[in-house]
């Protein structure tokens, strides 16, 4: 093709657009370059536009385009169709043109764009699958907004396009347009009442609404249609167990292990619907089988007794950050080594000050999995007697004696916390590598922080429970729970205020884990800045 003459012809032309008396001559001659090299179709296109009474700018540039594009001109191709769609938004085929010749380009995010727009204007001109597809591509842009619109489009073209449906209520729902997302799948049910995962989705969605009647009536249906889907009948208990309706939560349990022996949340959630049955025997049976699916068999071998479990779930964060922490890599493995600060010298072992212990099941698994050498230590500190915690920490001790040379020391004192920790400051200053505070009045909380951080030693880790207590995964069983105003989080927070810059947060789910770091003030905006983020959770 003779691209000089042809471009020749075509700039003759664009001319001719300011000089109507040359409109037809310049037309046809580019038609008759185009017809000679072979371009019969193009050449057509223009020996029409030549004829027509009315001057057409849009078919200009469209049919400009189609020349550049012939020519591989892409930049100047695509630049022809903009114009067309700058002095008529409702010129169809320049959208389709653009999306072609932006994947000519390697730029099909533009294109899509262009496709958007056209199925915005002639949602008719498309198929729910073409809809859809292009939602699945906007959704990986992460522009929900444009997906959930091209769901829609497809659900228009095709009322039974059930993925389309499915894709539109997860993005409504993670929008927290949870009504909206609802009433998707409810349609989606109305025209197919078997589609279990849509049930099972449903359910989801009314437990966050804490309408837990209308969500066992749900995680029912998806059962019943899918009744290999184990999850289904998780969310059957979470609606469940804040009904008291115990007996079937056990059941619906025990269905889910008969699916998946090696599942650990049934047992957790059997655990405390037989506790609220008054039924500790077979509350402190399954949590010791929850305890040795976390990988902890020593909790079921040396038969301790908690009737209650608000920690094994937490072990993958205990194992991560201690790692993190103390340079112990072999901690995220599925199990745990010896772990002190530097164990090839003698006599230098990890201290650990544990402030509350409630039934002692941290405290426990500590020694078996982490306290397993003899310069270990472990320094429980509990404002009174406690018989369980007592009686499981005389176990744990027992059993470090029969397998650690020397066992890891254990001390266990009833005081009162704020006055010991006074006193431990004339001789155990930064002595600690680990203090753990768990379960403390919140009222108490923030003083006893401040007495014991000067205890811990830099680079040490300092752990609250409850920071973040809605992200507890024993659910609404826990009406046990604290009330979102009765949260320690607002005291904890008012102790790091204290300490500008003296600490990184490693992580914040229920739990919240600072490492103790040389003084920085200007890192203290930072470190306060990511508590906030948490709301979220």
């Amino acid at each position: 093709m003779s691209h000089s003459l042809i471009l020749e012809a075509l700039q003759d032309c664009e001319t001719a657009l300011e000089k109507p008396d040359r409109w037809f001559f310049s037309c046809t001659i580019l038609s008759n370059v185009l017809a000679d090299i072979g371009q019969e179709q193009l050449a057509y296109l223009w020996r029409d536009l030549a004829r027509q009474s009315q001057l057409s700018r849009q078919a200009f540039h469209v049919f400009a385009g189609a020349i550049y594009a012939k020519l591989e001109r892409w930049k100047d191709a695509i630049h022809q169709n903009q114009q067309a769609i700058a002095l008529d938004h409702r010129c169809a085929i320049a959208y389709t043109n653009l999306t072609q010749l932006y994947q000519q380009i390697d730029q099909p995010e533009a294109g899509a764009d262009y496709r958007y727009q056209f199925i915005s204007l002639w949602p008719q001109e498309s198929t729910a699958e073409e809809c859809e597809e292009l939602g699945i591509t906007f959704q990986e842009r992460k522009q929900p907004g444009k997906a959930i619109n091209c769901y829609r489009w497809a659900i228009e073209r095709n009322p039974n396009q059930w993925t389309a449906y499915y894709r539109l209520a997860h993005l409504l729902a993670r929008a927290k347009q949870l009504k909206q997302a609802m009433a998707c799948y409810r349609r989606l049910l109305e025209r197919d009442p078997s589609q279990g995962e849509a049930h099972q989705k449903l359910g989801q969605l009314l437990l966050q609404q804490q309408s837990y009647g209308e969500a066992v009536e749900q995680f029912q249906q998806a059962i019943r249609h899918q009744p290999d889907f184990v999850w289904s009948y998780l969310g059957l208990v979470k609606a469940l167990m804040p009904l008291r309706r115990w007996d079937e939560a056990i059941a619906a349990c025990q269905a889910a292990l008969k699916l998946r022996a090696d599942l650990d949340w049934p047992y957790r959630r059997m655990g405390a619907a037989w506790m609220e049955q008054g039924e500790p025997t077979e509350a402190i049976a399954c949590f010791q089988q929850v305890a040795a699916l976390s990988g902890w068999p020593q909790c079921r071998d040396r038969d301790y007794h908690f009737t209650h479990d608000l920690f094994t779930y937490w072990i993958p964060a205990w194992k991560k950050q201690l790692a993190r922490c103390l340079e112990e890599p072999s901690l995220e493995g599925s199990s745990l080594e010896s772990l002190a600060l530097d164990r090839s010298r003698p006599g230098r072992g990890l201290n650990v000050l544990q402030l509350g212990g409630a039934q002692g099941m941290w405290s426990c698994w500590m020694l078996d999995q982490v306290l397993t050498e003899g310069g270990d230590r472990l320094h429980c500190l509990e404002p009174q007697p406690l018989a369980r915690f007592e009686q499981n920490l005389a176990k744990a001790q027992a059993a470090g004696q029969a397998t650690i040379q020397p066992p890891a020391t254990v001390v266990y004192e009833t005081a009162a916390i704020a006055d010991r920790l006074q006193s431990l400051q004339q001789d155990s200053l930064g002595a600690y590598q680990l203090i753990y505070l768990q379960g403390q009045p919140q009222e108490q909380l923030q003083d006893q922080a401040q007495l014991a951080w000067p205890l811990l030693s830099p680079g040490g880790l300092m752990v609250f429970e409850d920071y973040h207590q809605a992200s507890h995964p024993q659910g609404p069983a826990r009406s046990l729970r604290k009330l979102p105003q009765e949260s320690p989080r607002a005291n904890i927070d008012r102790f790091l205020a204290q300490i500008p810059g003296e600490f990184e947060i490693l992580d914040q789910a229920h739990q919240l884990f600072l490492r103790k770091v040389e003084a920085n003030p200007g890192a203290s905006d930072e470190a306060m800045t990511e508590c906030s983020d948490g709301d979220s959770d």
